[in-house]
């Protein structure tokens, strides 16, 4: 028998290590393997303590160690667990370890035998670490469980994660708040190879490149097309168009703006911002109102070889876009074509972008609250594109959100491809608002049935058979009222998208290196997050 003194001092020992292990429950450590490494260890001491206060043995036996695991290697991310017989190029989400509390079992990421090797891998980590097994009884722990998988994503399969509870695997991608997303997101139908990601000095991660792909393919009828706006806000680059259109997050840019319809000697005035650089001395002498953009030349050619469509928008907030009469409209219409289509021009010089240079078509964006001859605009517009049956050509329009909208006719909009309503700075109807899903389930009964404004009958030029409705928004918080976060997007969106109007098409952003320039702690643009929302 063992003497008091000895009884006393190992039951102190034992209280102890009931209230280390206690401790350890309460403080659990973000690396769950490592904590389990260590309860292991403690368990040993403590089973040899009790057999060492029983068997009368006053001092106390040590545990082998000749069956203990190798110490893992500390990491603050986990994806799912992949076994050593998975199916091979399987892709697996990674996944933050804080997450909604729930009950999981500690084996929910381990295997159930003891001579299996389960591979912890991340996709957003450079290194895995091997583990081997530990076996399968072990108590069930109260543990956060593996963040919860990501909202909207069709090209991940969801984690293989064994003996978990079912409370621990989540079922329903839509119900889950976009505010747990993962940081680096790959859209379907991405025209991007995912790379690396880029880990910085203080340990932080972004994204990886997107590396642009010759299979891109543009889908004027998808409903996830994001059109962008470049030229104008402060965060805009030389060199940023070809920037926006090899993000493969990206499908239309609108070069902003031609502003005035007509300046000296009847010709527009344009700023497309730092791609424009003065006026070419044809320019100066006939047309001083233009300018010479033709740094933008060789950007625009190579959007346009990767596939992106780039329109040149007509208007802005502050411009002169009024026309007196029809044929002012009709004739205005030719002189555009002349300047950035195929139609004859006296002087080539003239043009901006140079004379090998063809856009892909105009953006109507008035906001004057003069809808004048606009309709007849829109329609000599669409002739001009049929004059050249070589490629097809686009028409957009970008109404605010309250109806009927005070610039832009509704006869004019009935001809154009897209229409991007801008539902910011409009607080009955901002994106952020109660009244966003009523106001785009309006703006889909308008231009499907014509039923708004009097005096007009349905009159669809474009090939598409209907204009496709885009969800106008800011892509940062300067651009006004209606502003919402990018993890929120996916939520909001959803709004339009469970309405089934058929006509939704994309998501139009103000603008796009405003959105590039926009990322969360997460390392995810806005961007990423506008096109995941559509999808």
């Amino acid at each position: 028998m063992a003497t008091p003194t000895a009884v006393a001092v190992a039951g102190d020992g034992l209280l102890q290590d009931i209230q280390g292990i206690q401790q350890g429950f309460e403080d659990l450590p973000r690396d769950l393997l490592d904590f389990l490494t260590s309860l292991e260890q403690r368990m040993q001491q403590v089973e040899a303590a009790l057999q060492g206060l029983f068997e009368g043995n006053s001092t106390l036996a040590q545990p082998s160690t000749e069956s203990m695991l190798e110490p893992v290697t500390s990491t603050n991310l986990y994806a799912a667990a992949t076994t050593s017989d998975s199916t091979a190029g399987t892709s697996e989400p990674s996944f933050y370890a804080e997450a909604i509390p729930t009950s999981i079992s500690a084996e929910a990421a381990l295997s159930t035998s003891e001579s299996e090797v389960v591979t912890y891998t991340s996709t957003y980590l450079r290194t895995s670490t091997v583990h081997g097994a530990y076996p399968s009884a072990i108590s069930t722990l109260s543990i956060a469980s593996l963040g919860p998988y990501p909202p909207h994503y069709t090209n991940y399969s969801k984690p293989a994660i064994l003996n978990a509870t079912a409370s621990a695997i989540p079922t329903d991608q839509g119900d889950l708040s976009p505010s747990f997303l993962i940081p680096y997101i790959v859209p379907s139908g991405s025209a991007s190879t995912p790379t690396a990601p880029v880990i910085s000095a203080s340990g932080s991660t972004s994204p990886p490149a997107s590396t642009p792909s010759s299979s891109y393919t543009f889908d004027a009828e998808a409903a996830d097309n994001v059109a962008v706006y470049y030229g104008v806000t402060p965060v805009t680059t030389a060199g940023g168009l070809l920037t926006l259109c090899e993000n493969p997050n990206i499908d239309i840019v609108n070069l902003a703006f031609l502003m005035t319809f007509f300046g000296p000697s009847s010709y527009p005035t344009i700023n497309l911002g730092p791609g424009c650089t003065g006026s070419t001395s044809a320019q100066q002498a006939s047309a001083p109102g233009l300018m010479n953009c033709t740094t933008l030349a060789p950007e625009i050619a190579a959007c346009q070889q990767i596939g992106k469509k780039v329109l040149v928008s007509l208007g802005g907030a502050v411009a002169s876009t009024s026309f007196v009469s029809d044929d002012q409209a009709t004739e205005f219409a030719a002189t555009l074509w002349s300047l950035f289509g195929t139609g004859t021009i006296e002087n080539p010089d003239l043009r901006p972008f140079g004379p090998g240079v063809v856009v892909d078509g105009f953006d109507i964006d008035n906001e004057n609250h003069d809808t004048s001859h606009y309709e007849v605009f829109a329609a000599a517009l669409r002739a001009q594109f049929a004059t050249d049956p070589t490629k097809p050509y686009y028409l957009s329009a970008a109404p605010q959100c309250p109806r009927p909208d005070a610039s832009i006719p509704l006869g004019a909009m009935r001809h154009a491809d897209f229409i991007w309503v801008q539902f910011f700075n409009n607080l009955v109807c901002d994106l952020s608002g109660a009244g966003f899903v009523d106001a785009f389930a309006a703006w889909s009964a308008d231009l499907s049935n014509g039923t708004a404004g009097s005096g007009h009958t349905t009159n669809y030029t474009t090939p598409l058979g209907v204009p496709r409705l885009f969800v106008g928004a800011g892509a940062w918080p300067g651009a006004g009222s209606g502003y919402v976060e990018g993890a929120g997007l996916a939520t909001v969106v959803s709004g339009a998208r469970e309405l089934n109007t058929g006509m939704l098409g994309g998501m139009m952003l103000w603008d796009g290196s405003e959105a590039l320039a926009n990322v969360d702690r997460y390392g995810v643009d806005y961007l990423e997050y506008a096109k995941s929302s559509l999808q």
